[in-house]
């Protein structure tokens, strides 16, 4: 029994048809069809970085692309700096949660740096608003 398969047609069809174009093209050329490669040294040390739930954290796609051996350590929130906290804003475009990310640590103690640092706008005073109308709730039917 001789199998003839055309590797020139595009497959269509099931994912299960792929798969089996897959085993066929793998027993006739009795090979894999595609280059196995073994993961680096640095590979593996990002993976493992990875699946511990602690990827490192950049502030910018400069900062990122660096030299990884070059990076500084990471600070602690009671250790940053006014640049810190402006380098991350900056670029994040303002975006406070995304900012708090890059720089590890709770949006709640990034608000609390950048009121220490005289960073944030004020906000208007609640008291000089005019009072709202309490909404009425509709008693519950039964």
């Amino acid at each position: 029994m001789s199998v003839t398969v055309s590797m020139t047609a595009p497959v269509t069809g099931s994912v299960p048809d792929a798969v089996r174009v897959l085993l066929i093209r793998t027993a006739v050329e009795k090979a894999i069809p595609f280059e196995v490669r073994v993961p680096t040294a640095a590979t593996r040390a990002a993976m493992k970085e990875f699946e511990t739930g602690r990827p490192g954290r950049f502030a910018s796609v400069v900062e990122f692309l660096a030299d990884p051996n070059s990076a500084p350590p990471r600070k602690r929130p009671g250790d940053l700096t006014r640049s810190d906290v402006v380098g991350a804003l900056q670029g994040t475009h303002g975006n406070k949660t995304h900012a708090a990310k890059v720089l590890s640590i709770a949006i709640g103690t990034l608000k609390k740096r950048m009121a220490k640092f005289g960073l944030l706008k004020p906000t208007p005073d609640r008291s000089l608003r005019k009072p709202q109308a309490a909404k009425r709730l509709s008693p519950k039917r039964r």
